[in-house]
């Protein structure tokens, strides 16, 4: 019986260099996204009175901006 020595499979430990790069440029690109989307979402409910905000359980929300009826009818030019 004779014995026969097998190397084994290669099993690739890092990744290639423009891989890593396609990887973090989809991931950046993800992240852009993700932050604008909130930011539109932000500024769509900075338009909405503080009644209107309490109502639908925003009045907390961060970065909005508490005000008055007739300041928010003021910066929509009503």
């Amino acid at each position: 019986m004779s014995v026969t020595l097998y190397p084994g499979t290669p099993v690739p430990t890092r990744r290639p260099l423009w891989q890593r790069l396609a990887d973090d440029l989809v991931l950046g690109w993800r992240g852009w996204q993700a932050a604008r989307e909130a930011q539109r979402r932000l500024r769509a409910l900075e338009g909405l009175s503080e009644h209107t905000l309490r109502d639908i359980g925003m009045a907390q929300c961060t970065g909005l901006r508490a005000r008055s009826i007739a300041a928010s009818d003021f910066l929509r030019g009503l």
